[in-house]
Formats: structure tokens, sequence, C-alpha cells
């Protein structure tokens, strides 16, 4: 069974709750695919920061690309 990335499509990683479910979701999907407990711990948490860093870095393109473009972005910190 795949595990499936979201790459840095979703902004929920970028918030604390967000996250945690996140890992909670990729734990569950090691664990069904025969994973031991602490290796599907250790490879949902790394998967998740992965994930969060993709997030990130689409959120500060995203804000870079609205500062040169008409339309205000959405989220910009």
């Amino acid at each position: 069974m795949p595990i499936v990335n979201f790459g840095g499509t979703n902004p929920a990683l970028l918030e604390k709750a967000g996250f945690e479910a996140r890992v909670k979701e990729l734990f569950a999907a090691h664990k069904a695919a025969g994973e031991e407990t602490n290796e599907a711990a250790a490879m949902a948490l790394k998967q998740a920061q992965q994930e969060q860093l993709a997030a990130a870095q689409a959120a500060r393109s995203a804000c870079l690309w609205a500062a040169v473009t008409p339309a205000p972005a959405a989220r910009c910190r």
C-alpha cells in the first residue's frame, strides 16, 4: 500500500493540529503496511516533516509571487 505524499499542497501542515493529524495518518498507514511500531513512527514523523517543509516553501513562494502581482496574497506572514 503506497503512502501518499501531499508535498507542498497541504497548508494545514503549517498548523500544530494539522501536523499532528498528518503524523497520525501516516503512522496508521505505515502500521497497516506492516511496519514495526517504532519504524512506523519514525517514518511518519520524517515524512510529515518533509511535507511541512514543502508546504512552508510553497507558502513563502506564493507570498513572494503576490508581492509582484496586483492580487493580494490570502495568507502571507
